[in-house]
Parts: structure tokens; sequence; C-alpha cells
């Protein structure tokens, strides 16, 4: 199994009061047959108060980031789905609420025409 490196940026609480998001950056849709696809990339997390938070998703496309209770809206960029001349902008569908101590599954999705 692929062990990722989460790389963390802003200010949070202990480990012990964190919660945790996992889930795949994935490409969906595109030419026939049009199969999901695991992409590598990064996965960001944004809370209300703008902090934001950063981990890097490996070749197999799982993530896994550990963030203080509350609500986050997710983004994913990956260099292999482009728009114009940078990374497209991928989103999680909901945003997800983090309780400390629990874990939520939500994957960042990158739709391909």
């Amino acid at each position: 199994m692929l062990v990722l490196a989460a790389v963390i940026s802003g200010c949070g609480t202990g480990s012990g009061r964190n919660g945790q998001v996992t889930g795949h950056l994935l490409a969906v849709g595109g030419p026939a047959p049009g199969r999901d696809r695991s992409l590598p990339g990064r996965v960001v997390a944004t809370n209300a108060a703008g902090q934001r938070f950063t981990v890097t998703v490996g070749p197999a496309g799982r993530y896994t980031i550990s963030l203080p209770p509350g609500a986050y809206t997710l983004t994913g960029y990956s260099p292999h789905v482009r728009s114009g001349h940078g990374a497209m902008r991928c989103t999680a569908i909901h945003p997800v609420t983090v309780r400390a101590s629990h874990r939520a599954l939500r994957n960042v999705i990158c739709p391909i025409r």
C-alpha cells in the first residue's frame, strides 16, 4: 500500500482534537467508456475563516487530511488535468463537516468532457 505524505499548512489545534477527511482525487467522464480514474496532485481544504490546509495526493489518487473541527470546502488540482494554461480546479460536490476524532469520506471530482 502506498503511504502518502501530508503537507499541512495553516493553524490548527492538536491532533487529538482533529478529525480526518479521506477520499480520492478523480477524473470523471471523458470519451466512452468514461471510466473514473485516480489522479495525483493536491487537495486543499478551506474553512469559513479562509484558512487553507493542503495535502499531497500520490499516484493512487487517495488522500487523508487531518483538520480541526469545522466546515470545509475541498478543491483539488492535478497536473494531469488542464484547463487553458493551468491546472483545472476540481471540487467535492458537497462541503464536508469535520468533527473531532471522526473520519469523513469525500471524493474530489475533476469533470472531463
